[in-house]
């Protein structure tokens, strides 16, 4: 199989926050739960026009404290991450970084 930029769906706000609740449910136990990640559009345009990148793949991390991060990374047709060029991370986290409360975030 290759890519063509055509990967994932659209889904509705009710699919998300069923996804996002059970994520939270799953994990109620933590006390420093992170609900989700935010990069800002500059940094995902720097991935984006990479020649060849047909989309972004994400990695999930830990930081040296043991909080979870994400990584993300260009992918070009053949599946093959573009390791040699832009690669994400140090997003800011919800919380605290959350914005309103809405049906994802509570």
């Amino acid at each position: 199989m290759s890519f063509n930029g055509n990967e994932g769906a659209v889904i509705t706000l009710a699919e998300a926050a069923t996804l996002t609740e059970a994520y939270r449910n799953a994990n109620s136990n933590d006390p420093n739960l992170i609900l989700g990640h935010f990069i800002g559009i500059n940094k995902l345009n720097q991935i984006l026009s990479q020649i060849g990148c047909v989309g972004i793949r994400t990695y999930h991390g830990l930081d040296v404290n043991g909080k979870k991060a994400i990584v993300m990374v260009g992918v070009d047709s053949d599946e093959n991450d573009l390791t040699a060029g832009v690669i994400l991370d140090k997003a800011h986290d919800c919380p605290s970084n959350c914005g309103s409360s809405n049906s994802l975030n509570t």
